[in-house]
């Protein structure tokens, strides 16, 4: 099988001219139901000599590593994790482009941070305060802020589209598009960056009050949008935040996704209620991104759930119940 990928070449073709060939020293083809096993059989081993207690993740082509700073000495550490990566990229001639790769530090508190250049193939990598990561903003100080301007920004833009496109559409069009187009896109991976700040959140509403104007031709300063809402029968988007938030959990709890309990910190409470036999303990936390992140804020919702919608039998059912139980 391998055999039959050598021999290849490559040329570019632009307004009908085209380039000369090339031959094509690495890679998988493109296109072709073998591309990505082999392309996930020729990078399998990229973490292999990554040190104990650093991270690598892998997506695609996205490679992602990190580690716990405490010292000096766990600085030296990470550059020999990323030595590391430049050798294997080296010798299976997939090398990486230091100008694309960043540094972010993230901490927490008065604590100032430990400086340390980072290299790649001799250069020093570039420290940056936001990154985009699997379509998500991670900033240094761990605030869901600039990922709520970015998505508010996309889905500001999208429902101006709509409106241009669709004035004279009926209400049925305008809300499916409004549904399929904007709030899908407010909602990729709600559950991690679910906002807890009132200004972030009544950026999101914002776009969805606009859009129930839009929906249902009403302009009127005396036109009540929350009864355009329920007319169109759009739930509050941090309403549907909250049931992403619980139905993850669930998944989590009842080992559906490859999140360990140890992972997160979910502790299952040894004296639970009689309402709720799953109840889990909620940690103790000063720290504002800990405490509103997604297991600890979601905590006390869980345990204030009964039995009766916690057993079911998938996370589909699951949200059907607790959707069932919501006035």
């Amino acid at each position: 099988m391998l055999t039959g990928l050598k021999g290849r070449s490559q040329q570019v073709i632009v307004d009908g001219v085209a380039s000369q060939s090339e031959s094509v020293d690495s890679g998988v083809p493109q296109g072709t139901v073998l591309g990505p096993l082999l392309f996930l059989l020729f990078i399998n081993d990229i973490g292999i000599n990554i040190n104990t207690g650093t991270s690598i993740r892998l997506f695609a082509d996205d490679c992602l590593i990190y580690r716990p700073i405490h010292s000096h000495q766990d600085q030296v550490l990470l550059q020999k994790d990323l030595s590391s990566l430049q050798t294997w990229s080296t010798t299976w001639g997939m090398n990486f482009n230091p100008s694309k790769c960043n540094v972010l530090r993230t901490r927490v508190g008065q604590r100032g941070a430990i400086n340390y250049f980072y290299t790649l193939h001799d250069q020093i990598l570039a420290e940056v305060d936001t990154v985009k990561y699997l379509g998500v903003w991670i900033s240094n100080d761990l605030s869901w802020t600039p990922h709520v301007d970015y998505v508010t920004k996309k889905g500001n833009q999208k429902l101006g589209f709509l409106r241009r496109n669709l004035r004279g559409a009926p209400t049925p069009s305008k809300s499916l598009a409004y549904t399929s187009l904007v709030r899908s896109g407010l909602e990729y991976a709600a559950p991690i960056w679910d906002p807890y700040k009132i200004k972030d959140t009544n950026k999101i509403e914002a776009i969805q009050r606009k859009a129930a104007r839009w929906a249902k031709s009403a302009y009127s300063p005396h036109t009540s949008v929350t009864g355009l809402l329920q007319d169109l029968g759009w739930s509050g988007l941090g309403d549907r935040r909250m049931i992403l938030r619980l139905t993850l959990l669930y998944k989590i709890y009842f080992h559906q996704v490859g999140i360990e309990h140890t992972e997160v910190g979910i502790i299952p409470n040894p004296r639970p209620s009689r309402k709720n036999s799953f109840q889990i303990l909620r940690p103790r936390s000063r720290k504002s991104p800990y405490t509103n992140s997604l297991i600890l804020r979601t905590i006390p919702e869980w345990n204030n759930l009964p039995d009766s919608t916690i057993m079911a039998g998938s996370a589909s059912d699951f949200k059907n119940r607790f959707s069932a139980t919501q006035p």
